[in-house]
């Protein structure tokens, strides 16, 4: 992974020659920033009208979302009429997931390996409507798993004074249909998708617990190099993220239990030992990026350090995407 970052960093200066970031240097471009970039440029936002409902809305990436006729949104409690938005953020792949500024945490608790989230927020004339819905909304996302395979479904949650992580989620926000025997929470997959249907705006997660057997340890990273402070929700302060991204899954752990001011740990004894993967930091401060990254194994009270270099915006995007692969 080395030696891939490094020549990432070459085809990017390359890349730099014939292209511009515009914010390279500003000074007032920080890690929230960049955050709230990255989720502009992957939000999908339509516009309908009560009357046309029901509608159903399909996204770039396959995934569906179906809005029923009725009185779906209320304002205030009372049902809404004429036209509104609705915006939606959807993370199948661990690029978009690190560059959404989330993860797949289990908060306080360990670590999920994620089927695909979503987030959904409904706005008219600017403001945004309830947050819970007088009817159910159907989503469908892909899989390539086989049919009648579980998840999960997770609530994410996270504010300016908590870190973004997903917990179990009330009964009465979930739909209980033939696709959902059982378990309060639990999907199968049946024709390469998993459906279900909602009763609430926000993020949402189809996930599995992190398959691991044996023993699980405590992982504590220390920062070295250019960096600033560690980053919490959404990079709404600080501007450095860490992160491990499990070998062959779509894990995305994010480190942010501090230690001290340059170091961070995962949970307590969360992270199973022999786990192979990334080990991965990047920081946006002043405009300025910097990205360090280290394959490991975990062991047994496993201690690791990252130096953080200077890079390139488009460094980061190309060694982060290089993730998907």
């Amino acid at each position: 992974m080395r030696h891939l970052f490094f020549s990432l960093l070459c085809a990017s200066a390359l890349f730099c020659a014939c292209s511009k970031d515009d914010n390279k240097g500003n000074k007032n471009y920080q890690a929230c920033d960049f955050i709230q970039e990255n989720l502009n440029a992957a939000k999908q936002t339509f516009r309908r009208t009560v009357s046309d409902q029901p509608t159903e809305l399909t996204l770039n990436n396959g995934v569906k979302l179906t809005i029923p006729g009725g009185d779906v949104f209320t304002k205030n409690g009372v049902p809404i009429t004429g036209e509104y938005t609705i915006e939606v953020n959807t993370m199948l792949k661990p690029s978009q997931i690190i560059l959404a500024g989330t993860n797949t945490n289990l908060r306080g608790r360990g670590y999920l390996e994620s089927d695909g989230f979503f987030h959904v927020a409904v706005s008219q004339n600017g403001q945004p409507v309830d947050e819970f819905l007088k009817n159910y909304l159907s989503v469908s996302i892909p899989t390539d798993k086989d049919d009648w395979t579980q998840t999960q479904i997770w609530e994410g949650n996270g504010s300016a004074q908590e870190q973004f992580a997903w917990e179990e989620i009330a009964d009465t926000v979930l739909n209980f249909n033939d696709n959902m025997p059982g378990e309060i929470n639990t999907v199968f997959s049946l024709n390469k998708n998993f459906s279900f249907q909602f009763k609430k705006l926000g993020w949402f997660n189809c996930d599995v617990l992190w398959s691991v057997t044996g023993t699980s340890t405590t992982v504590t990273v220390a920062l070295t190099g250019k960096f600033g402070a560690l980053a919490d929700y959404l990079g709404y302060a600080g501007d450095t993220f860490v992160f491990f991204k499990g070998k062959g899954s779509n894990v995305l752990a994010q480190l942010y239990t501090m230690v001290n001011t340059t170091t961070v740990k995962s949970y307590d004894n969360s992270m199973p030992i022999d786990a192979e993967g990334t080990l991965l930091a990047f920081s946006i401060k002043d405009g300025a990026y910097a990205y360090a990254t280290k394959e490991i194994k975990v062991t047994t009270n496993l201690q690791e350090t990252l130096d953080l270099l200077p890079t390139t915006k488009e460094a980061v995007f190309a060694a982060l995407e290089a993730l998907d692969r």
